[in-house]
């Protein structure tokens, strides 16, 4: 039932007997091969927003790059200008998302323990094939390790190792998602992608993973 429930919505942090569902995460490794034909996302109590406010990122960064935007004016929201995060990558440096401005950007929002994001950490070297020679970033951000607690560093070397990932890996944290629209994302599902364009304007927040509709959305934001 459980893996019906998996390939039809994702992964569910709580069900009716969540003893199993938690043994049968928390233990999982990593998947050997994936497809996932339908629009896949988990759910649960660390991705339901939280109105807290504590996104445990620094927005404030330092931004030497010019802007034709004033930052201040950000939003986290559909046709607004994405705000700033300031992350740890896989390499102990600290990443600044406008440091990406002028490419279309994929922000990967997931958790490791989470079916379909290890889905599409398997095709993400596939998705960036397809797209070769565009001016495209894959940025994951991972929010829970397989303890559902904030990754490590060497949670973030880990998943670059595991599925050969080149791009940055983030360390974020659940607190990622919620209703500030400064430093928070009104997500509420593992994986979710924020399509953002070349202008720094968000273009589409997607929950869940389903590969034609990414591909999609980041031919529509690289046509604008």
């Amino acid at each position: 039932m459980f893996l019906l429930m998996s390939a039809l919505f994702g992964c569910v942090k709580e069900l009716p007997d969540p003893i199993i569902v938690e043994e049968t995460v928390v233990e999982q490794t990593y998947i050997d091969e994936c497809e996932c034909d339908t629009n896949c996302g988990c759910v649960g109590d660390a991705a339901t927003p939280d109105d807290s406010g504590d996104s445990g990122v620094d927005t404030a960064a330092s931004i030497e790059l010019e802007l034709p935007f004033d930052p201040d004016e950000c939003r986290n929201r559909v046709d607004y200008h994405a705000c700033n995060i300031n992350l740890m990558n896989q390499d102990g440096d600290r990443v600044d998302l406008y440091d990406y401005y002028g490419s279309v950007i994929v922000l990967d929002l997931s958790a490791m323990w989470c079916y379909p994001c290890q889905q599409a950490a398997y095709d993400h070297n596939d998705m960036l094939d397809r797209f070769r020679g565009e001016d495209i970033v894959y940025i994951t951000v991972l929010l829970e390790n397989f303890q559902r607690q904030t990754p490590t560093q060497d949670d973030l070397i880990d998943w670059a190792d595991q599925f050969e990932i080149e791009s940055p890996i983030l360390q974020g944290r659940s607190t990622l998602y919620g209703q500030d629209y400064k430093e928070q994302w009104p997500m509420g599902s593992y994986p979710s992608f924020i399509i953002i364009d070349k202008e720094m304007l968000v273009y589409y927040m997607q929950p869940g993973y389903n590969p034609t509709t990414l591909d999609r959305l980041v031919t529509e934001a690289l046509a604008r």
